[in-house]
Formats: C-alpha cells, sequence, structure tokens
C-alpha cells in the first residue's frame, strides 16, 4: 500500500498583543519606573508617619508620668516642671521634623503613576511609538529653574486658554443669534395668521369664523400633557423689527461697557488647539529634563507634565 501523506500542523497564530504589553519597551519601562517611585513615596510616608508617631508616644508618656505625679501622695513639682520640658521639645522636634519632611518634598520629582496607569488601563487595541523628544539644556542653567521655566510657561498658556474660553464672541455673532431668535418667532406666528385667515365650514353650506390659534408650547408631565401660549413667540413675533433694534443698541452697548477683546468662534477654537499642543511639547521638555536628572544626578524638582504621552514620550499612530 503506498504510504499515507503527511502533512505539516500549521503553527498557531501568536495571541496579538495589546494594552501596556504593545507598547515600546522604553515606554514601558518607563511605566515601570514610576510604579516604583510610588513605592518608595510611599515607603517614604510611611516612616514619616512613623517618626510622628514615636513622638506622639513619647510626649503621651510625659503627660502620663505628670498625672501620676499629680495624683500620688507626693506630687513632685520638680518631676513635672521637667516633663513639660520635655514635652515642649518633643513637640519642637516634631514640628521640625515635619518641616524636613516637606522641604523634601517640594524637592522631589515624584510619581506620575496615576496617569500611566490609568492611561494604561485605557489603551486597549490603540497603536504607540517613541516620540524620542530632544531637548537641549541651555547653557548656564540648573535643572530646577529649567523644570521652573517650563512649568511658568504652561501656566501662562492655561490662562491664556481659559481667558480665550470665556472670551465674548464679535458683536456681529451675537446679533445674528439674536435675529434667528426672532426670525424663528416671527415663523411660528405664521401658524397665528393662518389660522384666521380661512373659513371654518358648517352644516348646510354654512361657514364661520375659525378661532385664532396662538403659539404654544408643550410642557410632558408624568401623565398628562400641557400646551400653554409661547409668550416668546408672540412677543418676538409681533415686535420683531423693532426688538431687533432695541436689542442691537443693548448688545453693543454691553459689549463696548465691558472691554474685552472678542475672539470668533474658528480664531478661538485654533488658538486654544495651538495653546495645548504648545502645552504638551513643553511637558515634553520637562520630562527629558527629568530624564537628564536621572543620568546626572542632578536635581530637578517637581514634575510638572500631566500628559501621559509626554511622560512615557510617545506618539500615537494613526
Amino acid at each position: 500500500m503506498p504510504e499515507a501523506a503527511h502533512f505539516p500542523t500549521p503553527a498557531p497564530n501568536p495571541t496579538p498583543k495589546i494594552g501596556v504589553d504593545a507598547l515600546p519597551r522604553e515606554a514601558r519601562k518607563r511605566i515601570t519606573h514610576e510604579r516604583v517611585l510610588s513605592e518608595t513615596a510611599y515607603g517614604r510616608l510611611q516612616g514619616q508617619q512613623a517618626t510622628l508617631a514615636g513622638f506622639d508616644a513619647a510626649i503621651l508618656e510625659c503627660q502620663h508620668t505628670i498625672r501620676r505625679s499629680q495624683s500620688s501622695a507626693k506630687p513632685s513639682k520638680e518631676v513635672e516642671a521637667e516633663a513639660e520640658a520635655e514635652i515642649a521639645a518633643l513637640r519642637a522636634e516634631k514640628a521640625a521634623a515635619g518641616a524636613e519632611y516637606e522641604r523634601q518634598s517640594a524637592l522631589l520629582p515624584g510619581s506620575k503613576s496615576s496617569v500611566t496607569n490609568d492611561f494604561g488601563d485605557r489603551i486597549g487595541l490603540r497603536k504607540f511609538a517613541m516620540k524620542n523628544h530632544q531637548w537641549t539644556p541651555p547653557p548656564g542653567v540648573s535643572l530646577v529653574d529649567a523644570m521652573k521655566e517650563c512649568g511658568a510657561e504652561n501656566v501662562a498658556r492655561r490662562k491664556r486658554i481659559e481667558a480665550l474660553s470665556k472670551a465674548p464672541i464679535p458683536v456681529e455673532d451675537q446679533l445674528r443669534e439674536m435675529d434667528a431668535l426672532i426670525s424663528e418667532a416671527e415663523g411660528a406666528m405664521e401658524t397665528f395668521y393662518a389660522s384666521v385667515r380661512g373659513a371654518e365650514p358648517l352644516p348646510r353650506g354654512h361657514f364661520t369664523t375659525r378661532s385664532p390659534r396662538v403659539p404654544t408650547i408643550t410642557i410632558a408631565h408624568e401623565n398628562s400633557i400641557q400646551r400653554i401660549p409661547d409668550a416668546q413667540a408672540l412677543l418676538f413675533g409681533l415686535f420683531g423689527d423693532e426688538l431687533r433694534e432695541r436689542i442691537a443698541i443693548k448688545v453693543r452697548g454691553r459689549h463696548d461697557a465691558i472691554g474685552k477683546d472678542a475672539v470668533g468662534l474658528e480664531e478661538r477654537t485654533a488658538e486654544i488647539k495651538r495653546l495645548r499642543a504648545e502645552i504638551v511639547e513643553t511637558e515634553r521638555d520637562s520630562e527629558c529634563i527629568y530624564q537628564l536628572s536621572l543620568k546626572t544626578g542632578e536635581a530637578c524638582g517637581p514634575r510638572i507634565a500631566s500628559n501621559p504621552l509626554a511622560i512615557l514620550d510617545l506618539v500615537e499612530l494613526t
């Protein structure tokens, strides 16, 4: 008999990497680094809490010494005075230890693990690559000062974004919206005019006038629907031309009195988009400063980045 043919078994397709596993190796290393920083900060906090608890225990013991002396048959003023002095010294040392902890904390870069962990949970099937952002330290400027400068620049940009968001739109745009409202009310009044224009047929070939149909708005209740006259449509529909003129005077007067620079919608959107992009680029610079501090050992102060793409030096692939 002929020998049976054998076919190689196809290798199973590898499971595609998703989430954090799909990130570049350097980005994964940075996520791990942030977790280590967080654990270190937590250990440091626990150590500080243990130190303060030690002071509290010593103070409590001195207070017990005072109470024992006061309740004994022969109270000792000397013992009580020594305990009071010890309590004062311990409280001063506790305050100094707390101040020193806060001073050192203000100089530490801090961990961004909450940002990177949240980013990792939301990656899904999105793809990213390393940007390899570059930053050149200015001559004669310390890393701490460079980090502060990045922070100051972004604070100014965020204030500008807030100001742009609250800036008024041009008067012409305001009046256009007012005119649209009045025109809509005038259109609603056409139904009112049409309701009395024709005749209502009656039996035996007779006719009568129609009842006016005033524009209404509908209010839905749990078990019923209520229709009430639309006062806005009546007001703007009947006095549209006069109100256009009056509203234009009021709008222009208020706009001039406030004295703020008007910003159009498209210009506002484009400017805010540009500022947000600059914020991210500055955050990338700040993370380069931090990475340089890790290499040189020079302190850089607290980090300012809050964007995970800047922290991990990533760009999203489209």
